[in-house]
């Protein structure tokens, strides 16, 4: 995610975004456990989202699945 993604997460989304899950413990959207940032020597912050994952249903129910990031580079699923 790029600084400005991390920044609009955290003032603008974070608090009703958990505010939500709190109020609605049976919501499907996916859980969000934090945002970090990884600072080394030499090259720009990586700020990473760490999530749960959504697909909590069995393979054989599972009909399609989607990727919706934006790219379409090796995103390809079976």
């Amino acid at each position: 995610m790029t600084t400005v993604e991390k920044t609009f997460f955290l003032n603008r989304i974070a608090r009703p975004y958990f505010a939500h899950l709190q109020a609605h413990r049976d919501s499907l959207l996916a859980r969000i456990y934090g945002v970090y940032s990884v600072r080394i020597a030499g090259h720009e912050d990586v700020h990473m989202m760490l999530m749960a994952n959504t697909l909590q249903v069995t393979p054989d129910r599972v009909q399609h699945v989607f990727d919706l990031k934006g790219s379409t580079v090796d995103r390809m699923v079976k």
